[in-house]
């Protein structure tokens, strides 16, 4: 749905109650409306995502996946974020219920102690 560019394409792959806690906002978005505000900007970097690592589980009318992936934008920039999906059939189709990413640590922590040391 990313590829398509467009946020209510993307929203729509969520279930009506879903709870997004997306990577690269403080925001939680837990409506239709929400994701779709979030994918509005998140779009216009036009990421190209790809899994790195994934661990996916099924039971009856669930599943989950986590793991790491990797977007890349077109001015060239990365970043690499721990994911998880739960996923939820809603009226025929499998949807996303739960949806949580946020940015390894590591790199973030390195970050961090750089500009602190730039401020030293």
């Amino acid at each position: 749905a990313l590829a398509t560019g467009d946020p209510g394409q993307v929203a729509a792959r969520y279930t009506q109650d879903a709870v997004l806690l997306p990577t690269l906002s403080d925001k939680a978005r837990y409506t239709s409306d929400g994701i779709a505000d979030y994918f509005v900007h998140f779009l216009e970097k036009k990421p190209v995502g790809k899994i790195l690592e994934g661990n996916v589980k099924i039971g009856p009318n669930w599943a989950q996946d986590a793991g790491i992936y990797e977007f890349t934008f077109q001015d060239g920039s990365a970043v690499q974020g721990r994911y998880s999906f739960v996923y939820a059939y809603e009226g025929g189709e499998w949807k996303i219920s739960n949806h949580h990413s946020s940015i390894m640590p590591e790199g973030a922590v390195a970050a961090m102690k750089k500009v602190a040391a730039m401020d030293s």
